[in-house]
């Protein structure tokens, strides 16, 4: 059952036993080919240059072995840096969001060009709510203003327990009265993923 099309950008689907979302974008060039540049000059000038920097430091005051490990962990950390960096990058030629919300999880992937896709899955054991972003964002308005940041901004928020960043931003391009139905939706459906602000308590065992 489709209950908000509104705008052909946003379709919800309540299901049986879940929540579908389908969200149509635009594809940012401007941002894809300046977020490119950003890329290529932190891939193929920076990084590498620092990596020589900490190679010649290594090998002139540590012993040999620790010096493989040292360069090791800088190779695996590099090549980590490049694999998320790609993803962000290719994120805004990406013009389509689908998530799907049922009581064992919640699943946002973007897809778009040249079909590619990244997919982030919260299991609902690691999920401490979900809500709209737009609280947030009024608490830091000077950010929201500007052209970079308010263009980067999802409707919805997912507080989580992983990881160091404690929140995962999604839903570009939903007005505030769109994102907030659906969070009605969602937590009448599931109330579990109803945000608090309050961790949850350990049952008492004494």
């Amino acid at each position: 059952m489709i209950i908000d099309n509104a705008a052909s950008n946003f379709v919800v689907e309540s299901l049986i036993s879940s929540i579908k979302v389908t969200i149509h974008g635009r594809k940012k060039w401007g941002w894809f080919l300046l977020s490119l540049f950003v890329f290529m000059a932190n891939g193929f000038c920076l990084l590498p240059i620092l990596g020589i920097v900490i190679a010649s430091y290594v090998r002139r005051y540590l012993p040999e072995i620790i010096q493989g490990i040292v360069l090791l962990l800088y190779f695996c950390l590099y090549f980590f840096i490049l694999y998320k960096n790609s993803f962000e990058t290719f994120e805004y030629i990406f013009d389509k969001e689908t998530i799907e919300i049922d009581d064992q999880s919640i699943i946002v992937e973007r897809s778009g060009f040249l079909g590619l896709r990244s997919k982030r899955v919260f299991l609902a054991g690691n999920i401490k709510g979900m809500t709209t972003s737009f609280p947030v964002s009024k608490q830091f308005s000077l950010l929201t203003r500007l052209t970079f940041t308010s263009s980067s901004i999802g409707a919805f928020m997912i507080w989580h327990s992983r990881g160091l960043i404690p929140f995962y931003n999604f839903g570009k391009g939903v007005s505030q009265p769109e994102a907030q139905n659906l969070i009605n939706t969602v937590y009448m459906k599931f109330p579990k993923y109803r945000y608090t602000g309050i961790s949850k308590r350990q049952p008492n065992t004494t």
